[in-house]
């Protein structure tokens, strides 16, 4: 990569780093790297290659991205919880501040202003999430989902009124013109009724579902009820210009704009979800039963075992001899020169290298 040199300021912020081992890597060496970090000032330019998925750069000249620590960039990189969360978490705020501009842009009603505190509940947790991992947060999500799913039963049934006891019901909105807004918000309720129950049992059972390559099954499941909002915003957009303009029932322009906001917020909050559950596997290889790999030991004392084996036997192949690396190399702490495994596979090696690492 081309660089901008350094500019005063980033230079007087930048400090040297050392890179540690990488504990998903361990057979990148553990040689220091000197990288800077927590660079600051508009003039800094970033590049540079990772080492063995570590995070550092190979040389000194290609600096990281990053502020100095007194502007709170370490306190920005000081969180637990998955990157998406904090996608979400935005999501959730702006859907809560296009409720904000329809209740300022209209007439208020008070359902809108109830969607509006559980937008924001909701982002409030996926912030909590994203800084402390929690998963009681997921218990919480799914109460607020619980809560939205009958207040729009009751807006479905009653139409805009508050949701006290002596309150009449408007019932003539399920025999107008306003039918198929009513039973969009059917729909609404069950999708948040559906959210709501995948997000419990994502809390009940954290582990379903989850492999060396994808995360909880929820998340997946729940990727879909997100992008199920899409046609109900859509059509809601679509249809109260087309239906309700000059009538009785017409809604203010920035309704139907903002219903089509939320399209778009509904989208990237369906691609957080699926990016998360491509993303949190375990990272584990599946372990294989049988396999016919000769093994050795790194330091010839004690034979390396066959992938998902627990103990060494004569069924196993020939013992190996003494001094044979991880890949059938000769070591140089020892005298042997033991098999080359040419035709190992990458999940044999790797296996074998993480159980040497630790």
């Amino acid at each position: 990569h081309e660089l901008a040199p350094l500019s005063r300021p980033a230079r007087q912020c930048a400090r040297p780093a050392v890179a540690q081992p990488c504990a998903m890597s361990p057979a990148v060496p553990a040689t220091p790297v000197t990288a800077f970090a927590d660079i600051g000032g508009q003039d800094a330019a970033a590049g540079g290659v990772a080492v063995g998925g570590c995070g550092m750069v190979e040389s000194s000249e290609l600096p990281l991205l990053g502020r100095c620590p007194d502007h709170g960039s370490r306190w920005f990189r000081k969180h637990r919880g998955h990157n998406q969360l904090g996608v979400r978490c935005c999501c959730g705020l702006a859907m809560a501040v296009l409720s904000l501009m329809v209740l300022l842009d209209g007439e208020p009603f008070p359902q809108m202003a109830m969607t509006m505190i559980c937008q924001l509940a909701s982002a409030a947790t996926l912030f909590r999430q994203w800084r402390s991992g929690s998963p009681w947060m997921f218990f919480a999500r799914g109460s607020v989902c619980f809560l939205r799913s009958a207040m729009l039963v009751h807006w479905s049934a009653c139409g805009r009124r508050w949701p006290w006891p002596g309150q009449d019901c408007d019932l003539q909105g399920w025999v107008d013109v306003r039918l198929p807004f009513r039973v969009l918000i059917v729909l609404a309720a069950l999708r948040q009724f559906l959210n709501g129950t995948s997000l419990v049992l994502h809390f009940s059972f954290p582990k379903r579902g989850v492999t060396a390559m994808r995360g909880n099954e929820q998340l997946w499941y729940r990727s879909w009820i997100q992008l199920s909002g899409f046609p109900i915003q859509f059509l809601r957009g679509l249809l109260k210009p087309l239906l309700l303009e000059d009538t009785a029932f017409e809604r203010p322009s920035l309704e139907p704009v903002a219903n089509f906001a939320r399209c778009l917020v509904i989208l990237i909050a369906t691609w957080s979800l699926q990016e998360q559950w491509r993303s949190t596997g375990t990272g584990l290889p599946k372990v294989v039963t049988e396999t016919t790999d000769e093994c050795s030991s790194s330091d010839g004392s004690t034979p390396r075992l066959p992938t998902g084996s627990s103990s060494w036997s004569s069924a196993s192949g020939p013992r190996p001899e003494a001094g044979v690396e991880l890949g059938g190399r000769p070591s140089s702490r020892g005298s042997g020169a033991g098999p080359r495994s040419a035709h190992a596979s990458p999940l044999v090696r790797l296996a074998s290298a993480r159980e040497a690492w630790s």
